[in-house]
């Protein structure tokens, strides 16, 4: 039987949707509720970070540039349930060894 991680990886292709269940109010008039991958993350966004410790700010840095969208008003703002769904996704593009924080 396949968990829930292991259905994700089969589905994640990019642009991947993630829908929020709480949505993001950024200024007056912008809501949003869907966070879009638009890309697998890149070299240059480990850039400066042990990547056999990464931590939960490396993740939401790497969620900003994958997301395109700004880590301090939207990225930060994303209710807890809706910040592990997306670590979630992201999980789906790196080594087993960065989920588990083990050495390469």
């Amino acid at each position: 039987m396949k968990n829930h991680t292991e259905e994700m990886q089969n589905e994640v292709q990019i642009p991947f949707d993630l829908q929020l269940r709480s949505p993001i109010k950024v200024g007056e008039d912008t809501v949003i509720e869907v966070l879009t991958f638009n890309r697998e993350p890149q070299a240059g966004d480990f850039e400066d970070m042990d990547p056999s410790k990464m931590k939960l700010g490396d993740m939401l840095h790497i969620l900003s540039k994958i997301t395109a969208q700004p880590r301090k008003t939207v990225i930060n703002k994303m209710s807890s349930r809706d910040m592990f769904k997306a670590i979630e996704v992201l999980n789906n593009f790196l080594p087993d060894s960065q989920k588990d924080g083990d050495d390469i």
